[in-house]
This record gives C-alpha cells, structure tokens and sequence, in this order.
C-alpha cells in the first residue's frame, strides 16, 4: 500500500518517470492552460494543488500498482488510458468569469499588425505580466504611442496606479480616485495616441484639472503594469527585450533577402507619376522570403527632386521614413494635378513692392517667395493620404483655404523679416557710435 502510494505520488504527480505516458502529456497540457489563465488574471487560486491531483490518480489506480513494470503492465491490460485523462474541471478549484478572460486577448493591434502576447505571473520576474513579441522585422512598424495602453485586463489597474502617482497638486483634485478612474476607462478613446497626453486632455475636459503630460509617470508603477517587449528573430527565438521603449527604437532588423526585395521593388515601384491612376496603397506590405524570412516594407510617393513634373512609388524598410516621404509627395501630386491652382497660388505669393528692397536685401525676393510657397504647399497638401477618392477629395476641399492661410504666411514673415532687417540695422548703428 505504502509502496503505491509513493509510486503515484512521485511518478504521476511529480512526472518522475524516464518517458511519460500519453495521459501524463494530456494532463500536463491542460495543466498549462490552467496555469496560463492564473498568470493572466494574476491569481494562484483556481489550479487545484498535489494532493487533489493525487487524490485523482489514487481512486483510479489499484493499491498492487507500485512500480512501472506493474503499472504498464496495468495500462495493457485496460486496453486505454482515458480513464486517467483530466479535464478541465478536474483540474481548477472555481471558474473564472469568460468575460473577465476576454481581457486578456491571446494577441495585441499595435499600429497595422497583430502580435502574440504571452503573460506571466512572477513578481520580481524580468518576464512578470504581460509580454508582446513582435518579430524584429516588425520592429519599425509598431507606433510607439501604443506600448503605454496595455491589454484591458491590466489597463483599470495602469490608470489608477498613474493617477496616484501623479504631483499632490493633481492627485487631490481628482479623489476619490476610484470614481475618477471609472469615469476615465468609461469615456477616454483607446489607442488614439500616445496615452499620457489622452489621459491629460480626458481629464481636462470632464474635471476642468489641466495636467501637463510630463506629470504622467510609469517609474513607481510595478513592471507588470508596463508592456514588456521581446523581439524575436526568424526562428522564433528572442534577440533582445525589455519594458523601455528603447528596445524597439535601438533594434536593428535582419537584412530583406534581396531576391525576395528585388521582386517586391518590380511589382510595387514606380516612377514618373502626375496622377493617381495605382488604386490604394496599403499602409505597409508583408514579404515572405525563403524558408521561415518575413519583413515588412512601406509603400510610400517620394518627391524626386530632379524631376519636378513626376513623383515616384518606392518602397521603404523604415516606417518613419516612409511616412515622412509620403506626405511630402501627396503635396507634390497635389502640385502637379491641381497645377492651374498652384500657379495662382505662386502669383498671390508676390512679395509687395514697397517690401521687396527689405526682402532682396535680407534673403533675395525670389528664394523668400520659393520658401512661402513651398510651406503652404507642405502645411495644407502634406498627409498621408492612401487612395485617389480621397485625394482629390481632401485637396479639393483644401483649395478654398489657401489664399487666405498664403496671406496670413505672407503677412507673419514680411513682419519678421522686417524685425530682423531693423535689429541689424539698429545693432550695426549701436556697434558705430561705440567704435566712434
């Protein structure tokens, strides 16, 4: 008797066994999920614990089972081994609420893409709470406004621990805390931007309580409160992580094969471009190359400073880069479409003739009305865009309003040319009559 209860014990329970049998890698399976639903709630509660699990293989197993010749001996004979197959009810001491789990997704949206999230409940852990992993040729698409906003399950517990973080000066005009932070999750919108500067101006417009978004700080909350990043290269395997931003920002990604980024560049790029004539463009592509090689490029117009008539398609590696020239080359486009337009536009921008001595001799006249012109052409056509309705749409739209924001750009810097000619004027005498 004593025998076999030491062999269940250390042998089932304790999986203290040379090859474990099929039902042990069925249980230990469902036990893992168990496990994964307490390190995402952050509880070790519902996992039942070795004596229940004991307990269960006990009544099921004879007291003349006491080794593993005797017990493979047993299995063969019953013919299956389901009768020591668990499931999930055997193994968690009370359900957790469905809704309560749905909050802690299996995958996170940053910016276009989705990601695995993995979570962990092991305070004083590097992998404590919640983990993304973004592949490292992803590494460039993902907003770094959308690493603050955490999954739903952790985001009330986030916010109330930034609003009593905040200065004394904030914190008492926002208690009891409590009422504040559910009126907060109930109305602020999610994912709209970096998220101290959502919370600050939430809070101003229902509490009337200005706080600066420098006031928002993350250095007293717990590391599980802060998303952790692990990049993770082909394989799978993690090259670098961490909770700081840097991690994203300081990864360098593994090099586009360039059988796999010659073929993208054939089908995607162009040049000599003078109307939207290509359908949508997408925010970013997937490129799968050989084997397990995946990366992701950005689509974006570059303004081809040679050729002024035209502008180009060109795919980028960078993000940040393809954006910055995406919407410098809609404002292109929209010079080139809309021609008749902007021609007035360079006619209204004519530098007055009682001004133009003040301006020749500060700049030139001719390189100050370029540089008007090309600022409004920036200010009101640079956006990114990503289809043709939308386009002549927004510039359309857009048209009405450029005399008056090139007037108003006009005036403003007329006034500071003329500030600044007079206060070298004014230097240049002061600077003589004390030589004098």
């Amino acid at each position: 008797m004593e025998s076999s209860n030491i062999f269940v014990r250390s042998a089932l329970v304790e999986n203290d066994v040379k090859n474990l049998f099929s039902f042990m890698i069925h249980n230990r399976n469902l036990i893992d999920e168990v496990r994964d639903i307490e390190n995402r709630v952050r509880r070790r509660n519902i996992l039942i614990g070795e004596d229940e699990l004991y307990e269960f293989y006990r009544q099921r197993i004879p007291d003349n089972i006491y080794d593993i010749r005797t017990f493979g001996k047993y299995l063969k004979d019953k013919g299956s081994q389901d009768f020591l197959c668990m499931n999930q009810e055997d193994l968690i001491q009370f359900s957790p609420d469905p809704l309560e789990l749905e909050l802690y997704p299996d995958h996170l949206k940053l910016g276009n893409h989705v990601f695995s999230c993995l979570y962990q409940f092991e305070p004083g852990s590097p992998e404590d709470g919640l983990t993304v992993q973004i592949p490292s040729t992803a590494a460039a698409s993902v907003p770094k406004e959308d690493l603050n906003w955490m999954v739903p399950g952790l985001f009330r517990e986030k916010v109330n621990a930034l609003v009593k973080a905040l200065p004394k000066v904030y914190r008492k005009q926002l208690v009891p805390v409590s009422q504040t932070v559910d009126i907060i999750l109930n109305g602020i919108p999610r994912n709209t931007g970096a998220l101290a500067n959502i919370l600050s101006q939430f809070i101003y417009q229902q509490f009337g309580v200005d706080i600066p978004a420098a006031a928002w700080s993350e250095d007293s909350l717990p590391d599980y409160l802060k998303m952790r990043i692990a990049i993770t290269g082909p394989e799978g395997h993690i090259i670098s992580s961490g909770r700081d931003i840097s991690v994203l920002e300081n990864q360098k990604t593994e090099g586009i094969s360039s059988t796999a980024l010659y073929e993208s560049r054939m089908k995607w790029e162009r040049n000599a471009i003078v109307e939207w004539d290509m359908g949508s463009l997408p925010q970013s592509i997937d490129i799968n190359g050989e084997g397990k090689g995946h990366w992701i490029l950005f689509p974006a117009f570059v303004q081809d400073t040679k050729q002024m008539d035209s502008i180009g398609l060109q795919l980028f590696e960078d993000q940040t880069e393809a954006l910055a020239a995406h919407c410098q080359g809609v404002a292109a486009l929209a010079e080139i479409v809309y021609s008749k337009e902007m021609k007035f536009l360079r006619k209204f921008l004519t530098v007055p003739r009682h001004m133009s001595l003040m301006v020749e001799k500060w700049m030139g006249v001719k390189i100050f009305q370029k540089k008007l012109y090309q600022t409004t052409l920036t200010r009101l056509f640079s956006s990114n865009i990503r289809s043709g309705d939308d386009f002549h749409a927004y510039v359309e739209k857009t048209l009405p309003d450029m005399p008056s924001f090139a007037q108003k750009l006009m005036t403003v810097s007329l006034e500071i040319v003329e500030a600044v000619v007079n206060a070298h004027s004014d230097l240049d005498n002061l600077i003589r009559n004390n030589q004098s």
